[in-house]
């Protein structure tokens, strides 16, 4: 036998092989494709359930919260700037005396 004929049978013997590891891979893919899908679907409905949750929770109690808060800091500042307003108005030691 020449070598030319035991290479073209190895050749042979490979690509057959090579063909079914393909098929093979193929059909295991599909297979955890099938098993994994409803995993997959389920998990889109979580997020976006998470996603409308957090958005309610954003509307509906933390918007108005910062405007609360907001509100508080701007009585805040009012009230300081009035004490200092009353506070320089009733002889504080910044003006000199008027004779």
């Amino acid at each position: 036998m020449p070598i030319e004929w035991f290479r073209d049978v190895v050749i042979s013997i490979f690509a057959i092989v090579a063909t079914v590891v393909l098929i093979l891979l193929a059909v295991v893919s599909i297979s955890c494709y099938r098993r994994i899908a409803p995993l997959i679907d389920s998990a889109r409905n979580v997020a976006r359930t998470v996603e409308c949750a957090s958005a309610r929770f954003e509307n509906e109690i933390l918007l108005p919260l910062i405007e609360v808060a907001a509100f508080v800091r701007m009585l805040c500042q009012l009230i300081k700037g009035m004490k200092k307003f009353f506070k320089a108005k009733t002889g504080g030691s910044d003006e000199p005396e008027r004779k």
